[in-house]
C-alpha cells in the first residue's frame, strides 16, 4: 500500500514537470525592468510558480506595479496562449504572462 502511494506521488511529480516543459523550450534573456499594463484597477497580476495559468499562485503585483525585474522570457509554441517571463518583484521570483507587462 505504501509502495503504491510512493509510486503514484512520483508519477504525479514527473507529470507536472512535463506539463510545464513545452513553455520553457525556447526563450530569450531580458535582464531589464518592466511595469504592469492591462490589469483592471481592482485586480492584480498573479505571479505563478511555473509558466502556466494553472500553476500555483505565489504572489501578486498591483495593477500599476513598476520596478519588476525581468530575467528572461519564454516563447510559447505556435497556437499557445501567451509568452511567460521569469520576474522578481519585491523579493518574489516567479512567472507572469508577458501580455501584462511592458519591458523597458
Amino acid at each position: 500500500m505504501v509502495r503504491s502511494k510512493v509510486i503514484a506521488a512520483i508519477i504525479v511529480a514527473v507529470a507536472s514537470l512535463t506539463a510545464v516543459a513545452p513553455a520553457s523550450a525556447q526563450g530569450y534573456y531580458v535582464d531589464s525592468y518592466a511595469y504592469v499594463v492591462g490589469v483592471d484597477q481592482y485586480d492584480v497580476l498573479n505571479i505563478r510558480r511555473w509558466p502556466a495559468p494553472h500553476s500555483q499562485k505565489i504572489g501578486a503585483i498591483p495593477p500599476y506595479g513598476e520596478d519588476i525585474y525581468v530575467q528572461r522570457c519564454n516563447v510559447r509554441p505556435n497556437g499557445q496562449r501567451s509568452d511567460w517571463c521569469k520576474i522578481n518583484y519585491n523579493g518574489t521570483w516567479g512567472w507572469v504572462s508577458k501580455r501584462f507587462i511592458v519591458i523597458q
